[in-house]
């Protein structure tokens, strides 16, 4: 009962700042803060004794049986807003590192949340979002490539998601895979373009550990989003031309950036290109065009065998 009333005299002193908060992560840091000046050594106590007596005054009609009644009453509504504002904070912070959607993002979200487990060890910690402690292990990420990824396929699809999950899985330092790296993967999978996807394929068949997190850290990066500006119709001819030029300029930026990536990638020993080559086969095996394909790759592929060797 007592903490139930300072709780109350702490929201109604902070009312006016709540009101005007955004999100969940605005009204935390508004609490955070408040909460911390009542640690001042100086007037610590004066404050304290004062928050206490206030919650008196104002709350010392309310009984534990009135508790008890408004949990109830209230707990669907409670659990139904905590989970919107979960999804919306997986949403919001999660954006900047794909090219999906807020409604897409919210989707994958749902389906993982499903899948996952909560790290009890980070669901108290208050620098962790409430989104960052879902993780999901091995067998459940196995289980929604098996219907989600378009790479589950082939004799062995289970080979290039388990190398997938270990690539992702590395900056966490366990046997798990938390949202925004779960994001991040798919985001490469259905969104990206040829050279990022091969790109990422490359390195999940680098088996040495120093090499392949360097590696990696060429795909933690940021989306960077290219904002396109509105113009009015008198200036449609210059805007054209400078929507021209900067789309050269973006193109000129991104072909230099990826040179900058592969750069970084380090070299491929004679087991782990022979694995990359099988890999690649069995992405191929749905092909409509297979038979042309499989020569390719063959041809290509014993040409870096022997330039490489």
């Amino acid at each position: 009962k007592v903490l139930f009333q300072l709780a109350l005299t702490i929201l109604k002193e902070n009312q006016d700042r709540l009101l005007q908060c955004h999100d969940d992560g605005d009204a935390i840091m508004i609490l955070t803060s408040y909460l911390d000046g009542l640690t001042d050594e100086d007037e610590n106590e004066k404050k304290i004794v004062r928050l206490i007596k206030q919650s008196y005054e104002d709350y010392n009609d309310i009984n534990e049986e009135d508790i008890n009644r408004l949990r109830l009453k209230h707990r669907l509504k409670v659990v139904q807003t905590m989970a919107e504002s979960i999804l919306q904070s997986a949403a919001k912070n999660t954006l900047k590192y794909t090219s999906f959607t807020e409604y897409e993002i919210k989707d994958l979200f749902y389906v993982f949340k499903d899948a996952s487990r909560i790290s009890l060890t980070e669901a108290i910690d208050p620098r962790k979002l409430a989104y960052e402690t879902y993780r999901v292990g091995r067998s459940e990420y196995l289980v929604l490539c098996k219907y989600l990824s378009p790479w589950f396929i082939g004799e062995h699809p289970e080979d290039l998601a388990k190398r997938l999950f270990d690539v992702y899985s590395i900056s966490t330092n366990s046997n798990e895979i938390d949202f925004i790296n779960f994001i991040r993967l798919w985001n490469i999978l259905l969104n990206e373009d040829f050279n990022d996807k091969l790109r990422l394929i490359f390195i999940a068949h680098i088996e040495e550990g120093k090499r392949r997190d360097k590696a990696i850290s060429t795909l933690l990066e940021p989306i960077t989003m290219y904002p396109v500006s509105k113009t009015s119709d008198n200036k449609q001819t210059e805007a054209a031309a400078s929507t021209e030029q900067a789309s050269t300029s973006v193109e000129s930026k991104e072909e230099e950036n990826l040179k900058i990536k592969l750069s970084l990638l380090p070299l491929m020993n004679q087991t782990e290109f022979i694995h990359l080559c099988k890999t690649m086969y069995d992405l191929m095996t749905s092909a409509a065009d297979d038979e042309n394909l499989f020569h390719s790759l063959t041809t290509s592929s014993t040409i870096l065998f022997k330039t490489g060797t």
